[in-house]
């Protein structure tokens, strides 16, 4: 039986070895394609759970962003009532002074440039905040990812982002509220007095007229007093927002001031970029639009029932009767939370996408390290 096993596999000994070879080599490139496979899933189950956690830390990122902006708007309206109070004129107003002529003038101007004022600086907060929070963020979360590489192969801390770097990177904001908010009112000031110094307070202002004055207005603020705007309209705002730059000194700094430097510079790049000035022109129209529509809320109830022919666009008031109603709006648009117009600032489609693409680029494996 074996002989006639043995004589038949000598044979058919070249059958046997193609066909040992053939299954052989089946089996092999079977095992191999399906190690391959199993590494393509696991590389596929490995990024979307990376896409996951940086979709989890991107949202999280954004609540507490509008967190930050909600909890720092009455130290905006403290900031806007410290350089452009009414209330004190108001008051001064009402005991009847010799100079209440000038009183009044100063009030209007006042009124006028706090309304516009608070508008500039709501924008402003909202999308410092925005850049700040998202910059750091895709930073903080590099440092999960390497934080927990470097624990599995047992060297290092993975630590490029001090806490101490976070709290004096998001510090920068006092400047805004403070030297940046001051400087800004006195600007907005100035053109306001331009604007409205020659309107009488006699003069009957229908909702247009109040329209044209505040576009008048930001057009000086905005564009200066040249004819031509170099660059983004909005970029002259970009001065208020954070400190000037210092002059470099030759002192060796520490890695933290090396790494806080570089926020600050990463920061102005985006804030000179012109996807931020699109983001704020639309801030602006948007908050602008806002300051209006409560401005024509005021002048709807003005309008007599029984005239019903009469549109809103027809309703005037005298000039001296509307400076309460900036007042009045301006409290309604800086007030605490639920603030609805922070709210609808902070959801614009355009910002959303903004502070998106700030994270991403930030979060990136491939970025240089910031330590």
């Amino acid at each position: 039986m074996l002989t006639r096993l043995w004589n038949c596999m000598r044979r058919h000994k070249k059958k046997l070895i193609f066909f040992t070879a053939f299954f052989g080599g089946g089996w092999v490139a079977y095992k191999w394609l399906q190690q391959k496979v199993q590494e393509v899933r696991n590389a596929q189950d490995k990024a979307y759970l990376e896409k996951m956690k940086r979709q989890h830390h991107f949202d999280s990122n954004q609540r507490t962003c509008n967190m930050t902006v909600l909890s720092m708007v009455p130290n905006l309206r403290e900031a806007l009532d410290k350089e452009l109070s009414s209330k004190e004129l108001t008051d001064k107003l009402q005991n009847n002074p010799p100079d209440k002529l000038s009183l009044w003038i100063e009030l209007k101007i006042v009124s006028v440039a706090r309304g516009i004022t608070g508008v500039y600086g709501c924008c402003l907060l909202t999308l410092l905040l925005r850049v700040q929070l998202n910059l750091m963020g895709g930073y903080l979360f590099l440092d999960t990812v390497h934080g927990k590489r470097e624990e599995e192969s047992e060297s290092g801390s993975g630590v490029q982002m001090p806490k101490a770097v976070q709290e004096r990177y998001l510090s920068l904001v006092k400047h805004l509220l403070g030297e940046g908010i001051a400087e800004l009112a006195k600007y907005v000031k100035q053109a306001t007095e331009k604007e409205v110094g020659r309107i009488s307070l006699k003069e009957q202002m229908s909702i247009d007229y109040i329209q044209s004055v505040v576009n008048a207005v930001r057009e000086r603020v905005e564009c200066g007093n040249t004819e031509l705007c170099q660059g983004p309209s909005t970029l002259p705002l970009c001065q208020y927002v954070l400190p000037g730059e210092q002059v470099p000194d030759m002192e060796v700094k520490t890695d933290e001031e090396e790494l806080f430097d570089k926020l600050v510079k990463e920061t102005r790049d985006i804030m000179e970029s012109s996807d931020f000035h699109l983001v704020l022109q639309e801030s602006l129209e948007r908050g602008f639009a806002r300051l209006m529509d409560n401005v024509a809320d005021h002048y709807r109830q003005k309008m007599d029932p029984e005239k019903p022919e009469i549109s809103l666009h027809e309703v005037v008031l005298p000039f001296a009767k509307v400076l309460p109603v900036m007042d009045i709006v301006i409290t309604r648009l800086l007030c605490d939370a639920p603030n609805t117009f922070i709210q609808e600032l902070l959801l614009l489609e355009q910002l959303k996408n903004f502070a998106a693409n700030i994270y991403e680029a930030f979060s990136q494996e491939d970025l240089p390290s910031a330590a």
